[in-house]
């Protein structure tokens, strides 16, 4: 069986920001975030506050892996080699870097926002934000989509979501995997 080449995104699927958010602001209600760009109000402190959270260095350090994350990232490295796929401010680069090496993840930092084409040629593309897959041309690329409440109402257009698997979690992804390797063999 040929190893896939898998990329994971990191924010939102393996490492949880909003309570690295809430570690430093009690105020903080990550389960009210239902949108990328912060804009219901409703989640007990500012937007620009919680922009200065996103872009600050002592909330990435903060970050814990998700239920699971851990062993659903050491499950894929069975199929495959995975590549932490990532955008973080110049500052932050190397605190990332040091969270996947201590993960167990390849380190590939790729600035989503300024390219249409993928880093590497991968056989599967795990994230949390919709938006991600419009750089997916590829149709044989298995697209999965960690399911989260801010991602539920993404106004992403449906021809970019097609065939695309909503899982919760990493371990949800890797069956998902191993389902479709099974019938790729057969």
């Amino acid at each position: 069986m040929k190893k896939l080449k898998i990329l994971c995104d990191i924010d939102g699927v393996v490492l949880d920001m909003l309570s690295a958010i809430k570690k430093q602001n009690k105020n903080f209600i990550p389960e009210n975030v239902v949108d990328y760009s912060f804009k219901n109000e409703k989640y007990g402190i500012s937007r620009e506050e919680v922009f200065f959270y996103l872009g600050s260095p002592k909330t990435f350090q903060l970050q814990e892996p998700y239920e699971q994350a851990l062993e659903g990232i050491q499950k894929l490295q069975k199929i495959g080699d995975i590549f932490g796929w990532t955008q973080v401010p110049t500052e932050i680069k190397s605190i990332r870097e040091q969270q996947l090496h201590d993960i167990g993840m390849k380190s590939f930092i790729y600035d989503m926002a300024t390219s249409k084409d993928l880093p590497i040629a991968a056989d599967c593309i795990i994230e949390d934000n919709p938006a991600a897959f419009c750089a997916v041309q590829d149709s044989n690329i298995i697209k999965i989509l960690i399911d989260r409440p801010y991602n539920k109402g993404d106004s992403t257009p449906s021809e970019y979501l097609k065939n695309v698997y909503r899982v919760s979690n990493l371990m949800d992804a890797y069956n998902i995997l191993l389902k479709i390797i099974n019938i790729l063999q057969m």
